[in-house]
């Protein structure tokens, strides 16, 4: 339970480093397409992608308020831990069977942000996660946060 919770932690910092880092780097993010030439599926799935910055800040554009906690979410990413078994080859199935592209792989947490490529109501979404939930080898599913460096109307230092 330790671990799970220390996972969590981790994988939040890395969201938080990622939104960041895209926000203010218009570099190219690489992703494990080093590791899928090597031919090692015990490592989690490989998705051999480039996506600009821009790109990856651009899909969590739009946000969902929840109206309890008045926090802020992804319109269209839902973060997704799998455990060591998902193939690459289930990672593909459980892409085209909801629409989903990755927007970001954290292979050190066996993790995917994962986009459906439009926005989604509050409802949609919360069924997306439901489905996705239940798929074998998907430990958690989450909606994305959103994280504000500052509000709005704060003084700009």
């Amino acid at each position: 339970m330790f671990l799970r919770k220390l996972r969590g932690i981790l994988a939040l910092a890395a969201l938080l480093s990622l939104t960041v880092a895209a926000a203010v780097n218009a570099a190219t993010i690489i992703r494990r397409g080093a590791r899928a030439s090597a031919g090692t599926e015990a490592q989690g799935p490989a998705v051999e992608e480039t996506v600009c910055a821009e790109t990856a800040v651009s899909a969590t554009r739009g946000t969902i308020t929840d109206p309890v906690t008045g926090e802020e979410y992804s319109d269209r990413v839902i973060i997704v831990s799998v455990d060591q078994d998902m193939t690459d080859g289930m990672m593909q199935e459980l892409l085209k069977k909801y629409g989903l592209s990755v927007v970001y792989d954290y292979r050190s947490f066996s993790m995917y942000a994962l986009s459906a490529g439009r926005a989604l109501s509050a409802e949609e979404m919360a069924e997306l996660i439901r489905r996705v939930s239940g798929e074998a080898h998907v430990l958690n599913v989450s909606r994305d946060g959103v994280v504000h460096l500052h509000s709005a109307g704060a003084a700009d230092i």
